[in-house]
Order: structure tokens, then C-alpha cells, then sequence
């Protein structure tokens, strides 16, 4: 006997008890985002590109959307590993404050998206940035948006920054869409370099040396408030190396 199938009725009625609840979370969506702008506006006023950026970008973001809801192939731009968001321009400059920035740092911003976070991050402290893609669209995406805004110390790389990590002093980690498994990769690469960094863990630390203190701080992000953790990576044995940016990617910008 064929288990019996809900009536139409009943799953309207379930669609309707669960519609309240995502229009409240689509409002509260909006009213965050308005929060946003408004911690937003002195960057804004000493950055203008900035505003540019952000609305190229929520263009972009919208257009990939509808794209992969009427797209036949395979969606590739959503999934666990691909998780939306940055860190919020205010987040940025307290970390900057907090591990004290100076332009002759080397920062690798890993899952750089649509490299929002990056671009700031070289226009507020003169500092060279690269920015590593995993997506081919966002990498692309990125590359013109810094051709246009930030090519003199800014560069995006497509590439699986799981594989061959470069030398740094700053690392942005986006430990929201990545497993315990790729964290200790990432960690192990970091740890064969002997030049000290600093760590930065969206929403986990890595798994560096239980001897290495973590500092947690509760920053907004675009998809709401998160913790943010620092580590500082005292260095290791092993020869240091400079930061690497491929030459293939260094010649579009020169």
C-alpha cells in the first residue's frame, strides 16, 4: 500500500504558516543593510569609488542570481563552499587598527569574491593586496572592478588558494564556507613559512598550534554580525618567501 500523499490543501496551508517568517527575515535583511550604508557613509565620503563599487556589485550579485535560477546547467555560483558575504568596511578598518596595518605589508585575502574587501584594504592602507578566487566569474568580475579602481596595489588571482598558499603578513580567512579538513591545509601551509602573520578566521580560528593565543572580536559582516578571529603566526624554521602574484595576472595591470 502507497503511503498517502498531502493534499495541495495541506501544502499550501504549510507555505502560508512559513510565509510570515520569511518575510521577516527578508525585512530584517533590508533594515541590516540600511544599517550598513549609514556605518558606511564616512568611508563613503573619503573613498567616493567606494560607492560605485558597492553598486556595481549588488548589480553583479543580482544579475549572477537570476542567472543561475533560469540557467539549464549545473548552478555553480551557490552551495555550502560558496557561501555569499564579506567583511563590512568598518570591520576592515578596526582590524586594520587592531593589527596595526602599514603599507609595506603584503595582505592575501582568500575567497576574495567580488574583491570589495580588498580594494578597501589597499585604498586605506596603501598596503599590496592579493586577492585569491576560487569561482571563475567572481574572479573575472574582480579583476576588472580593480583594473578600473585599484591597479597599482591591488591584484586578483583565479586560482584554489588550497593548493599553494603564497608568503604574507596578513591573511584573511573565510573559515564560514570551508571544513575543518581545508582549514588545516590552509594552516599547514601558512605554518611553512618562517616570515611572522597575522590570521584573521571569519567565523572559526585555524588550527595553527594550540600555543598560539586567539582573539575574538565580534564585528558586522554583510550578512549580520559574526566573530572574527586573530592569530598571530610567530613563524617557523623554514626559509621565508616574498609574496608571489602570477605573472599572467601581473601583466594585465601593468
Amino acid at each position: 500500500m502507497k503511503p498517502k500523499q498531502p493534499s495541495r490543501l495541506f501544502t499550501l496551508s504549510l507555505s502560508l504558516l512559513h510565509a510570515p517568517q520569511a518575510l521577516l527575515a527578508v525585512l530584517l535583511h533590508c533594515v541590516y543593510r540600511v544599517f550598513l550604508t549609514v556605518i558606511h557613509l564616512p568611508f563613503y565620503l573619503r573613498y567616493p569609488s567606494l560607492i560605485f563599487i558597492d553598486t556595481l556589485c549588488m548589480c553583479a550579485s543580482l544579475f549572477y542570481k537570476i542567472k543561475s535560477r533560469f540557467s539549464l546547467a549545473p548552478n555553480t555560483y551557490e552551495g555550502a563552499e560558496f557561501t555569499p558575504g564579506e567583511l563590512s568596511y568598518l570591520a576592515l578598518y578596526m582590524l586594520g587598527q587592531k593589527i596595526r596595518l602599514l603599507p609595506h605589508h603584503h595582505i592575501v585575502d582568500l575567497g576574495a569574491g567580488f574583491g570589495q574587501a580588498a580594494i578597501f584594504l589597499s585604498k586605506f592602507t596603501n598596503a599590496t593586496v592579493l586577492g585569491i578566487e576560487l569561482q571563475d566569474h567572481l574572479a573575472l568580475f574582480s579583476q576588472r572592478l580593480v583594473r578600473l579602481f585599484c591597479r597599482q596595489t591591488c591584484h586578483i588571482q583565479h586560482a584554489n588558494f588550497q593548493h599553494e598558499l603564497p608568503s604574507a603578513d596578513v591573511y584573511l580567512v573565510p573559515a564560514t564556507c570551508l571544513s575543518p579538513a581545508q582549514l588545516r591545509r590552509i594552516a599547514q601551509q601558512i605554518s611553512q613559512y618562517d616570515r611572522p602573520a597575522w590570521v584573521i578566521g571569519i567565523s572559526a580560528p585555524l588550527p595553527l598550534s594550540s600555543r598560539i593565543p586567539v582573539s575574538p572580536m565580534k564585528l558586522p559582516l554583510s550578512w549580520g554580525l559574526a566573530h572574527v578571529y586573530i592569530q598571530r603566526w610567530p613563524g617557523s624554521t623554514r626559509d621565508s618567501h616574498t609574496l608571489k602574484i602570477d605573472k599572467k595576472t601581473k601583466s594585465r595591470y601593468d
